[in-house]
C-alpha cells in the first residue's frame, strides 16, 4: 500500500489541532487545574484515621466531592457507590500498594496521613482523565481518516525531524508509520530536535 499525495492543509490543520489539544498547558487547564480546585475546598482533617470505616467515608466524601465539581461531566455518586468506587481507584493505582496500604499510611503515626493518601489519589485521577482525553481526542480526530491523509500526516511530522529523526525511528517512509499516528504524534510532542550549534564563520576567530 502505498501514499498518495492528498491536500497538505487538511493534514496541517488535524496535526496543528491535536498539538494544540494534547498540549501540556491544554491537559493542566483542562484536567489538573478544575480538580485541583476541588480538592482544595474539600474539608479534609488532619492527623491519622482511627478506623477502616472513617477511612473509606473519608475517602468516599472525597471522591463524591471532587467528581461534583471538578469531572468534565460532573458525576453524582451515592455513598455506597462512593466507597465502591474509593476501593476500586485505591487498588487500581491511587495508592501505589493497593488498598491495605493506603489504609496503613492514614491510620499510621508514621505514614503520611490521610492528606497524603488523598494527594495520592489526586494524582492518580488526573492520570485517568488525561489518559482518557487523548483517547478521546485520537478517536475524534484519526478515527475516520483515509489511508492517505494518514500517510501525510506522518510524513508531516517526519519532515519537521528531518535528519534529527529519534534514533528508534529509522523507518525510510512515513507510510510505515501511517497506522501508528497515536504513538507517532506523542512522540512528537514530548520530542524536541536538537539544535545544531551555530556555524561559526569561515575565517572567524575565536575569542
Amino acid at each position: 500500500m502505498t501514499c498518495s499525495n492528498p491536500a497538505t492543509s487538511s493534514a496541517e490543520e488535524i496535526l496543528d489541532s491535536l498539538r494544540e489539544r494534547l498540549a501540556e498547558t491544554t491537559l493542566i487547564e483542562l484536567i489538573d487545574e478544575p480538580i485541583d480546585k476541588a480538592v482544595r475546598s474539600f474539608q479534609c482533617p488532619g492527623g491519622c484515621v482511627e478506623s477502616q470505616r472513617d477511612f473509606l467515608d473519608l475517602v468516599a466524601s472525597f471522591l463524591r466531592h471532587v467528581y461534583a465539581y471538578a469531572f468534565p461531566t460532573a458525576r453524582e455518586l451515592t455513598s455506597a457507590q462512593a466507597r465502591d468506587e474509593a476501593v476500586s481507584l485505591l487498588e487500581q493505582g491511587g495508592c501505589p500498594a493497593g488498598y491495605r496500604a493506603a489504609l496503613w499510611e492514614a491510620g499510621h503515626p508514621l505514614g503520611p496521613g490521610i492528606q497524603g493518601v488523598l494527594a495520592e489519589l489526586t494524582a492518580f485521577l488526573k492520570l485517568r482523565l488525561r489518559e482518557a482525553h487523548v483517547r478521546w481526542v485520537f478517536h475524534e480526530h484519526l478515527g475516520g481518516l483515509d489511508w492517505p491523509t494518514k500517510c501525510q500526516i506522518a510524513s508531516l511530522i517526519m519532515q519537521r525531524w528531518g535528519d534529527r529523526t529519534p534514533p528508534e525511528l529509522n523507518a525510510q517512509s512515513a507510510e510505515q508509520y501511517a497506522n501508528f499516528l497515536p504513538l507517532l504524534v506523542q512522540r512528537d510532542l514530548y520530542y524536541l530536535p536538537p539544535r545544531q550549534p551555530p556555524r561559526r564563520a569561515q575565517g572567524a576567530r575565536r575569542s
